[in-house]
């Protein structure tokens, strides 16, 4: 029996690291666009709006991903939906990241000041270019950095999908460590390559490409300098207009 690490085991534990990267994209992208649906209907006017997506984010923020998994992956059939093994992750990873990356996105929206808002609506814009050229452009200045972090926690919580049958990285290294008995070996080798995607994760996108996106959009509306340059004359000429009316 071949007690030894072969180049096929490496290149098998590579392409479970390969998964793992397609897998934790997949439901960052669809959890930050859901966590975006989300953020918008907890500041909805509507009370039944605002009230059904805070229920969504403290349950799913309650319920850890395992029981996620279980509940899709195992749930769902009961009631005649049957999904794959990698349907299910992706869906249960979306889950998860949509119900932090809602609060994120809330809070940085909030984080606007008011005069914004009370500068567009003096300036009669329309709703549509008020979000898109004037909040959304400064909120996402102020989330990219937490959802970059949150991202690369996400990638740390995919060996949870072992459990459903997801041949991830530490799936694939449990199976090259039962075909030799060198578990040591190819969990080590696993948690090298873990550790050396997140550093380059960690160095690439949340220190270098992030700061370049956010500096990036400090002056990527045009609209936002109208609109400050609009705030900062009606502050400069409202005490002369009161002076004029006294006298």
């Amino acid at each position: 029996m071949e007690t030894a690490l072969n180049p096929g085991h490496i290149r098998f534990l590579l392409e479970g690291a390969a998964w793992t990267l397609a897998l934790s994209l997949i439901a960052f992208a669809g959890g930050g666009a859901g966590g975006f649906l989300v953020a918008l209907g907890r500041i909805a006017p509507l009370r039944a709006v605002r009230a059904l997506t805070t229920l969504y984010v403290q349950i799913v923020q309650g319920t850890p991903l395992l029981v996620i998994l279980f509940l899709i992956f195992f749930g769902l059939p009961q009631l005649g939906f049957k999904l794959s093994p990698w349907i299910s992750a992706a869906v249960a990873l979306a889950l998860n990241v949509a119900a932090y990356a809602a609060e994120i996105i809330r809070s940085a929206i909030l984080s606007v000041p008011q005069g914004q808002w009370e500068a567009a609506t003096a300036l009669s814009l329309p709703a549509g270019r008020t979000w898109t050229d004037l909040i959304i452009p400064q909120a996402l200045r102020n989330t990219l950095p937490s959802l970059g972090g949150w991202a690369i926690a996400m990638f740390k919580d995919t060996p949870f999908l072992i459990v459903i049958g997801v041949p991830e990285m530490v799936a694939a290294a449990q199976r090259v460590g039962a075909q030799n008995f060198t578990y040591t070996e190819a969990l080590t080798i696993a948690g090298a390559m873990l550790t050396m995607i997140l550093a380059a994760l960690d160095q690439n996108i949340v220190n270098t490409a992030l700061p370049r996106i956010v500096a990036d959009l400090g002056g990527a509306s045009h609209l936002s300098w109208v609109v400050t340059a609009f705030l900062l004359t009606s502050t400069a000429t409202t005490p002369s207009s009161k002076r004029r009316a006294t006298s």
